[in-house]
Parts: C-alpha cells; structure tokens; sequence
C-alpha cells in the first residue's frame, strides 16, 4: 500500500547518447525508487537530459530567457520534491553544460530540496569532484545535499560497491523528505505514460503546467518559468487560498480551511521557504527560524 507520493526530478549531463552518466543517473533513481517503496511510498522520476537542450541553456544564457523545452524543464525542476543531479568529470571538475544549466536556473528553485549529487570519471583520481565542485555549487543554490555522494569509476561497475553506495544515498534522501513532510497524500501521483518532451521524461504526458502545480510544493511568487519563454510572477490558485485562510474574517469556503492553516504553519514546509526565497524584499529564514516555526 502506497502511504505518500514524491516526485525525484533527475539531471544527467551526460554529453552522448548512451554513457556512464546516464546509467549512474538511472542506477540512482531506482535505488531512490526502491527505498521509499521499502518505507510505504512512491516515487514519481522525471528525468532531464541536458544534452537534448544544450542548444536551448546556450539561448537562455545569452538572452536571458529560456525556449519552451528548456521552460518546460525547469517547471518540472521546480516542482519536484527532491533531485539526482550527475555529471561527467572534465577537467576536475562538471561539465561547462552542467555549469551553464544551473547558471540560467532562477535563484530560489532548490532551497531546502534533498539532492543526491553523483559524477562519473575515467579514474578514481577523480573521486573528490563530488566534494570539491559539486556540493559547493548546490550549497551556493540553497538545496539539502546529502551526506553520501555516488562517484563511478570504470572499476566501479565490476563490483557491487556502487550499487551499495547508491542504496546508502537513496536511503538518505528518503529520510530526508520523510522528515521534511514535502511528500504528497497517497493518490496525487500524476496519471498517464512516461513520454519524452526535447530532453525531459515526464509522468504525465508532458512535462507542462500541470506538472508544476498539482502539489503543495508547487512553484509560486517569483521567477516561475513559463512555457513560452522568460518568467512570470503569477501566483497559483492554492497559494492564493493559503492567503486567504490565513486572514482574519477568511470565508469558510475557501479551498484551504482556517483549521488547517495553523497545522501548516506550524512546521515550515518546503514551498514555504522556497517562496521565501524567491522573494526579494523577504529574507531565507535561518535553520533555528524553521525549527522554531
């Protein structure tokens, strides 16, 4: 039985059809697949192959406003409760499509999100890019990243320490959204096939507006990434009725009741202080703000 829904958006920067990238982003996913259904729930995986829009991070950062694949990428990014984010080696470092992709992100979108960080490489000399470039650069952007990171070797594949590495991450990342309570109520998981829109795999069909805002997590305030290219500032229906609940003299037919915002209130959620992020004129609350509610 199914007690709660995720969504785990996985970021491979792979540069070739079929490489080690990919086939250690997949390895990742499954095991974060497998260990919520070891803990009663379901994970929704909505991968994006940065490879498919390199085109579109080169227009986005030249122009500063992102094509609709790209668009449709990062709503897909925003809306997901958590994130696998795995890159070749080059140089000592991820890949300048790795680089270039989170630099035309807009600020905000990972803040409190659990992320899994992974690399692939020729030789294990390179096994500290995990810890030097890579939880750097998702620190800087506000995301949860976990202890264990997966690096993978040629070796590596031989033995069953990578799978077992993976298990260990996969694990954490499930306690981690466990304790956060970004997961959905069992039966929110988007229906439909898996299909490919120019570089993202999306449950649903496509990976469009209703993937970003059918959960509580859902993208809101500022710098929202729109279909047709740059950002809008809309607000979502939900966000409107938390605003609403919350007022004093609040109608009782509003979508969210005032007996349950209190409850939400209580314990920051993820969207809340994603929100918060995004809000220029509204500073990131410190981890004792959080705890303290």
């Amino acid at each position: 039985m199914t007690n709660w829904t995720a969504r785990l958006a996985v970021i491979s920067g792979g540069l070739s059809e079929e490489s080690s990238t990919h086939r250690l982003a997949q390895l990742l996913s499954d095991a974060v697949v497998e260990s919520a259904r070891e803990q009663g729930g379901e994970v929704v995986v909505e991968r994006i192959d940065l490879r498919a829009l390199a085109h579109d991070i080169t227009t986005a950062s030249l122009t500063g406003f992102a094509p609709p694949a790209l668009a449709d990428a990062y709503e897909v990014l925003g809306a997901a409760d958590a994130m696998v984010a795995v890159t070749p080696t080059y140089k000592a470092s991820f890949t300048g499509l790795f680089k270039s992709f989170w630099d035309a992100t807009a600020g905000g979108v990972l803040s409190g999100v659990p992320v899994i960080v992974g690399a692939t490489g020729g030789s294990a000399r390179h096994s500290l890019v995990t810890d030097t470039a890579l939880r750097p650069l998702f620190a800087y952007m506000k995301a949860l990243v976990m202890p264990t990171a997966v690096y993978a070797a040629p070796d590596d594949w031989a033995g069953g320490s990578l799978a077992a590495r993976s298990a260990a991450a996969a694990a954490e990342l499930v306690d981690q959204l466990r304790r956060q309570g970004v997961a959905s109520e069992a039966g929110d998981t988007p229906e439909g096939g898996v299909a490919r829109v120019d570089g993202v795999t999306s449950v649903n069909g496509a990976a469009g507006m209703d993937v970003a805002r059918g959960a509580d997590d859902v993208v809101c305030g500022a710098d929202v990434p729109r279909a047709g290219g740059g950002w809008s500032t809309e607000r979502t229906e939900r966000e409107d009725a938390d605003s609403t609940a919350q007022l004093p003299g609040a109608s009782s037919s509003s979508s969210v009741t005032a007996a349950t915002a209190p409850s939400r209130q209580a314990v920051p959620t993820l969207a809340a202080t994603r929100a918060r992020a995004r809000d220029p004129f509204v500073g990131v609350p410190t981890m004792e703000q959080m705890l303290n509610g």
